[in-house]
């Protein structure tokens, strides 16, 4: 049996948060949720998720920093993370791929849009491991 996905949530409106966290259920993850950049940290290193999906404008630290924090850690380092925020320049963009997101999404989004990309980020880093393990074997 194949173990259920852990995906982290930051975000600090909680209506949203509930919505992914419903959402995310319903496509057969399970989330746990974070409301400033401080707390995402905490969580990635005491739960390791699989994925997180961190929202950038955030209260106590921001996700640019809390990112920095979590690929400066060694146990989640490699965890994959999906920026979103609602302010989607390019120059964010930018620095969010450039401070250590894999990917970006800019609220609003429809379901169909994050499920495609959370799917296909875990896809991305199921290859990665695939690859590694047939360069060590």
């Amino acid at each position: 049996m194949r173990m259920q996905k852990k995906i982290l949530v930051v975000d600090d409106d909680l209506d949203l948060c509930y919505i992914l966290q419903t959402q995310l259920s319903r496509l057969g993850y399970d989330s746990i949720t974070a409301v400033n950049g401080r707390e995402a940290v905490d969580l990635a290193v005491s739960q390791r998720p699989d994925l997180i999906v961190m929202d950038i404008v955030l209260p106590v630290m921001d996700g640019l920093e809390a990112t920095r924090l979590i690929r400066e850690h060694p146990d989640t380092q490699s965890i994959p993370i999906l920026a979103m925020t609602a302010k989607a320049t390019s120059q964010l963009k930018r620095a969010c791929l450039q401070g250590g997101c894999n990917d970006f999404i800019a609220k609003p989004f429809t379901t169909k849009q994050l499920t495609a990309i959370i799917e296909a980020m875990f896809e991305e880093r199921s290859s990665q491991r695939n690859s590694l393990e047939a360069v060590s074997a």
